[in-house]
């Protein structure tokens, strides 16, 4: 007698909190195992985003009003749903300024 059994999705490989710089975009991936025809979506807060259908999602170039930015995959097969853990996005401004390097005063008499 044939039996049927089922595969649970595993996420092997979470995406990951992302620090980058304005203007610039953030890549996150994911990685499930365990099951056959895995569809994934990504969301950004709740939304899902048209086109980030893949195991890896590119953002768009992003602003300092994106700091802060949560993004989740959901994954799914035949068998069930699973949605991955929150990836963060945190944003730094390229106009930063730097420390200024230390200076050496010398005094002289003449």
């Amino acid at each position: 007698m044939w039996q049927a059994y089922r595969k649970v999705i595993v996420i092997a490989e979470q995406p990951q909190d992302v620090r980058v710089t304005r203007g610039t975009t953030a890549q996150f991936r994911v990685r499930a195992v365990g099951a056959t025809d895995l569809t994934y979506q990504w969301r950004r807060g709740s939304q899902p985003i048209s086109g980030a259908t893949g195991s890896e999602y590119t953002t768009p170039p992003l602003t300092l009003a994106d700091d802060g930015t949560v993004f989740t995959c959901e994954i799914k097969s035949l068998i069930g749903t699973i949605r991955s853990n929150v990836a963060t996005v945190r944003i730094s401004s390229s106009d930063t300024p730097t420390p200024p390097s230390r200076l050496s005063v010398s005094h002289s008499k003449s």
